[in-house]
């Protein structure tokens, strides 16, 4: 979803845009790949996140993706469920993991200036794991 989102913005307003991936800190895997400039397996560890740090990518769209995104953020999975119940909180949002990592990355990095989008996807997490992220708590793997 990255890579698509960047093309767009990239190739039809404005080249100076800025994009970072994200991923959970558990497995950093778009940090290592864009450090390494190619694509590189790496270690994965069981989270609630699901949907990002794969072990791997799919070749085909590697070389568009490493163009395009400009580096890649790793958060945590208390930052990620404190940007969940953010998101909840504030605008009644209800964010997967996944979909709530830009947010959490954009909340932990307050060195990030300027316009800051945030793409929020979601739903895909059940109701026990959502009750316990609401609750204050990180749910299991």
């Amino acid at each position: 979803m990255t890579t698509g989102v960047a093309s767009a913005v990239k190739c039809r307003f404005s080249t100076d845009a800025r994009f970072s991936g994200r991923g959970r800190q558990c497995c950093a895997g778009h940090r290592g790949r864009v450090a390494a400039g190619k694509i590189v397996t790496i270690e994965t560890r069981p989270s609630f996140i699901k949907s990002i740090g794969g072990p791997s990518l799919v070749p085909q769209p590697w070389p568009i993706a490493r163009d395009l995104i400009d580096g890649a953020i790793a958060v945590s999975p208390a930052e990620v469920t404190e940007a969940m119940r953010l998101l909840f909180s504030k605008a009644k949002i209800v964010a997967e993991g996944a979909g709530a990592c830009l947010a959490a990355a954009a909340i932990a990095r307050p060195d990030l200036t300027g316009k800051i989008v945030c793409g929020i996807s979601g739903g895909n997490i059940d109701a026990a794991a959502y009750s316990v992220v609401l609750a204050g708590g990180i749910p299991a793997a």
